[in-house]
């Protein structure tokens, strides 16, 4: 080579070395409003997580090349299923050509998504694509997820639907790129384990992780629970080492804390954003604070990269979390956990390099891959949700949903009487699925008035398609008075699905009276015409849900039923009037109810009541002492007459934060007449930054049965009247077995002895020992 073309040469190299220099600072942002809900976040080929980075350089060159060539932007390519996977060639809208190498295009997931759509149906909740090439336009990306829709409030993530523009009417949540992960791994479960966590994480990114939480230190919002970009973990927090950078933490109970595990499953958090675990049974977590030698970032968005554990024990102090704290912050998961979230359709899509064919070897063997992989996939949701989400990677057929649903949980009426045996209880478990549900069992939860909890479990086997199990469980509560209210819980576990079913019984009573509002059945608003509020007063009707500060303080539905009575049905009001009570009282006065038959009789309602006020920041509720709900009650005749309200039942300085049942004891002196009448009354006396919402649905007035004052009936015999037979004052005396047993021992001595003494002598015996 000459000296010129050695120059030459050089130049060249230096200016693709300065191109390559320039592009990789030419990264930026992926997120796109139209076509995101938040910014896609990506796993990168470091294994760190991020915001995905899009090359800005590769984009406009791309765009350039598609507005000065409009004529060699190819047509759609085909649309092939092999096995049950998606294998697409992709056209100029989907995959960008220009230059060296391919990307997809800034709207490329969603021109797969509508080809998807039109060929095999808008019935996928989420996309996986997996490419046959590098993707030029995420180079520092292994993975990532965008998502699509989010109809979920309370979990850190605006509502906002795109769906439309991926041709989906709302079913499509995400698209995840895993690139070409599935190149490099092996056919069986165990080389697809690390895969399955990542997958894992890009997957749940469509709810997580984002929730900042209520410091129980200090009462403020912080975000110290996440980690990089602000939707992972941060490192110091228990997540039960949740796939979303998470670690498992032993607290040793001295100070130190050693680090177990990081990155293996869903944890209780992470289920809750899911809506797969209850907000009532999410058990507290902690943070570790006050660490050596480690400061907590000012945000989330100071976190580096160096907060993994530098120690497999640290020191520090424990912080107790409870779900109450991410409520507080985030307001409630609406909707709950429990309402069909727990079954999730996927399609697996390959996309292939524009200059491939699905006839390729790489093609057909990625896809074959692929077809095992995704029932690891499916596999991998049971065990790391803790058999409560599943997960179906067909595309041919919806897989069906073995369920196992607690559609009630009744007290047996025949029953009621805790002193008079155990208590019989029925658990309906209902398969609605098109799958059979196997391994079912059933349990009953029942928490007594004074905190206790006994639980009954009964294995169920399976429930078929449309059918119905009875499951009858008895509970002795035999030291419950009558009028006992229980909180009971059904609860049911099988190899696909969790379900509970809560309700509030009380038992020993019958149903005297009751109202459900659902009908106009005389109760008078303001009857004194002494309410002082310049804000909502009662309306019968359907509450609208509402918030203050992020938090939920009216119900977006009545109890039960359609209408409920409630301090302002709407959640806001024009003008200058508010949906709350202000600065004075509401009064709701009910209809009388007789007192003939009434064995001391209870009250019984569902009640939703917050008397809040804004905290010092201003930034979030707290209980207010000056906001009250009260429930008074009166004797009265029909001739007018009636006795002074005495108060029966008071709230003060709290939230229900949902509908909440209370049973009240009706005291004697307002049953000394033929009729009595209550009051409810929410009251704000706050001169300024209070607020008080109430409502009450199904009212009953319950009276003990009469055989609550029975003597409890003797303990039933085995094998019938057995026994003596013997009877004090006319009932049975039953004599202690060892009084028995010695009278047996004596019997049988005594024909021992009587046949001694009337068996003739042996010969040759002994005379002495004869005539003995």
């Amino acid at each position: 080579m000459t000296p010129l073309a050695r120059t030459a040469f050089v130049v060249v190299m230096l200016a693709l070395a300065s191109v390559t220099a320039a592009r990789a600072e030419r990264l930026v942002p992926a997120y796109d409003p139209r076509y995101h809900v938040v910014a896609p976040i990506q796993r990168g080929l470091d294994g760190h997580s991020g915001v995905l980075q899009f090359d800005a350089d590769f984009a406009a060159e791309a765009a350039r090349y598609r507005r000065e060539h409009p004529e060699v932007v190819r047509a759609a390519g085909d649309v092939t299923l092999m096995g049950e996977v998606i294998v697409i060639q992709p056209d100029g809208q989907m995959v960008e050509t220009a230059g060296a190498g391919f990307g997809i295009s800034s709207n490329g997931l969603a021109a797969i998504a509508r080809r998807v759509i039109e060929r095999f149906g808008d019935d996928f909740h989420s996309l996986t694509i997996w490419t046959t090439f590098d993707d030029r336009n995420a180079p520092q990306a292994e993975a990532y997820e965008v998502t699509v829709r989010n109809e979920v409030s309370g979990i850190g993530m605006p509502v906002r639907d795109t769906s439309r523009t991926y041709g989906s009417r709302g079913t499509l949540r995400s698209v995840l790129n895993m690139r070409r992960v599935g190149l490099r791994i092996g056919d069986t479960r165990a080389q697809w384990q690390s895969a399955l966590e990542t997958w894992g994480q890009e997957s749940a990114h469509r709810w997580l992780v984002f929730m900042l939480f209520r410091d129980p230190r200090t009462g403020r919002i912080s975000d110290a629970l996440l980690g990089r970009d602000c939707a992972h973990y941060s490192n110091y927090v228990d997540t039960q080492a949740s796939v979303h950078d998470g670690n498992a933490w032993r607290d040793n109970g001295n100070g130190t804390f050693t680090f177990i595990e990081r990155g293996k499953r869903y944890g209780n958090l992470d289920l809750y954003g899911m809506g797969l675990l209850p907000a009532d049974e999410f058990p507290p977590f902690f943070l570790i604070d006050d660490i050596p030698n480690y400061k907590y970032p000012a945000t989330c968005r100071d976190y580096g990269s160096n907060g993994r554990p530098f120690s497999q024990m640290v020191s520090g102090k424990r912080v107790d979390i409870t779900i109450d704290d991410i409520v507080a912050a985030n307001g409630p998961r609406i909707p709950a956990a429990g309402s069909r979230q727990d079954y999730w359709r996927e399609a697996e899509v390959v996309v292939t390099a524009p200059n491939e064919t699905q006839d390729s070897a790489t093609v057909r063997g990625l896809a074959a891959r692929l077809d095992k992989a995704r029932l690891y996939w499916e596999q991998w949701n049971r065990e790391a949700s803790g058999g409560r989400l599943v997960m179906c990677t067909q595309v041919t057929a919806d897989c069906g949903d073995p369920r196992s649903d607690v559609a009630e949980v009744v007290l047996d009426p025949s029953s009621q009487v805790p002193a008079h045996g155990p208590l019989a209880f029925r658990v309906d478990v209902v398969n609605g699925g098109t799958r059979t549900a196997t391994n079912v069992s059933a349990s009953l939860e029942v928490k007594l008035p004074d905190g206790e909890v006994r639980v009954v479990k009964k294995d169920v086997g399976v429930v078929e398609p449309g059918a119905m199990k009875p499951v009858t469980v008895s509970v002795d509560l035999r030291d419950l008075p009558c009028g006992s209210a229980l909180e009971i819980k059904g609860s049911t576990q099988s190899d696909a699905h969790q379900s509970r079913l809560r309700r509030s019984v009380v038992v020993g009573v019958e149903p005297k009276a009751g109202d459900g509002f659902e009908e106009d059945s005389g109760w008078t608003v303001n009857p004194d015409g002494d309410d002082t509020t310049t804000g909502a007063q009662w309306e019968r009707g359907r509450p609208e849900g509402t918030t203050l500060l992020g938090a939920q303080v009216q119900p977006d539905r009545a109890h039960a039923g359609e209408k409920a009575w409630v301090t302002g049905l709407l959640a806001s009001l024009p003008g200058n009037a508010v949906a709350f009570v202000r600065e004075g009282k509401a009064t709701l006065q009910s209809p009388p109810f007789p007192t003939e038959g009434l064995r001391e009789p209870r009250l019984r309602f569902w009640l939703s009541f917050a008397g809040v006020r804004a905290d010092a920041s201003g930034g979030s509720l707290e209980p207010s002492p000056r906001s009250s709900f009260a429930v008074l009650a009166r004797g009265l005749d029909p001739q007018g007459s009636a006795d002074p309200w005495l108060e029966i039942d008071r709230l003060e300085a709290r939230s229900t934060a949902g509908w909440q049942a209370r049973s009240v004891a009706l005291p004697p002196a307002v049953l000394g007449r033929s009729r009595f009448q209550l009051r409810f009354v929410a009251t704000e006396a706050n001169p300024q930054q209070g607020a008080v919402e109430a409502a009450i649905d199904d009212l009953e007035i319950h009276s003990n049965l009469a055989a609550c004052d029975e003597p409890p009936p003797p303990p039933a015999k085995a094998g019938g009247d057995a026994g003596c037979g013997c009877r004090v004052a006319g009932r049975p005396t039953r004599l202690p077995w060892f009084v028995l047993l010695l009278a047996v021992v004596s019997a049988a001595r005594a024909g021992v002895a009587r046949k001694r003494r009337t068996a003739p002598p042996t010969a040759g015996a002994d005379s002495r020992t004869a005539r003995r």
